[in-house]
C-alpha cells in the first residue's frame, strides 16, 4: 500500500509499505522524527477526517502496532505531530500586532 508520512519527519512523502510493517519502522523509513516531533500529537487522516486520533496513535506506537493493525489504507496520511514552541506562538502574535497597529494608525489619520 502507499501512504504519506507527513509532518515532523526528516523526509516527508509517499511510501510504498507492506501492511505488516510496524509504524515505528515506517517512521524510520521517512527519516525518523525531527527534533520538534511530538508523537503524542500524531494521527492518521483519510480525506478530511481523522481515522486514528492522537490517543490511538500513542497506543499504537507504544504497542508496536503495524500499519494494518491501525486500519491504515492506501492513500492515508500519517501525520507526525510537532511540538508548538512558545517562541513560535509569541512571534506569531508579534507579527500580527506589527501589521494591525500600523493599519489602525493609518486608518485614524
Amino acid at each position: 500500500m502507499n501512504v504519506a508520512v507527513l509532518g515532523a519527519v526528516a523526509r516527508p512523502g509517499f511510501y510504498a509499505v507492506a501492511p505488516d510493517m510496524p509504524l515505528s519502522e515506517l517512521l524510520m523509513t521517512a527519516g525518523g522524527p525531527v527534533g520538534s516531533a511530538d508523537l503524542r500529537r500524531s494521527r492518521i487522516v483519510r480525506g478530511n477526517s481523522d481515522v486514528v486520533n492522537p490517543e490511538q496513535m500513542r497506543k499504537a506506537f507504544d504497542g508496536n502496532k503495524t500499519v494494518d493493525e491501525v486500519s491504515a489504507q492506501s492513500g492515508d496520511q500519517i501525520m507526525i505531530g510537532e511540538r508548538t514552541s512558545r517562541w513560535k506562538q509569541a512571534s506569531g502574535a508579534l507579527s500580527l500586532a506589527a501589521l494591525v497597529v500600523p493599519t489602525i494608525v493609518l486608518l485614524l489619520r
